[in-house]
């Protein structure tokens, strides 16, 4: 599991994509906004960041699930 921060919180949406961004190029080795646009959401000490799609596209894209209060990588996943 990738960690990200120190025992510091990541309390807003600037860190969170900064983090998001990073993981997923490090396990990718493509830019996670290189097409749209970085959304994060914070839920329940969860930050999601995902990709912004047009609201006519179908299909889902790219999200990554951190942990607010210690930076770990929850999850890193395409939606459908």
């Amino acid at each position: 599991m990738f960690a990200y921060a120190n025992e510091n919180t990541i309390s807003d949406k600037a860190t969170a994509i900064k983090i998001a961004k990073t993981h997923w190029y490090k396990v990718t080795g493509e830019a996670m906004d290189k097409e749209y646009p970085l959304e994060a959401y914070l839920n329940n000490d969860v930050w999601l960041v995902t990709i912004k799609l047009p609201d006519n596209m179908i299909g889902g894209g790219a999200t990554v699930e951190i942990n607010a209060k210690n930076g770990k990588i929850l999850k890193c996943y395409v939606g459908q």
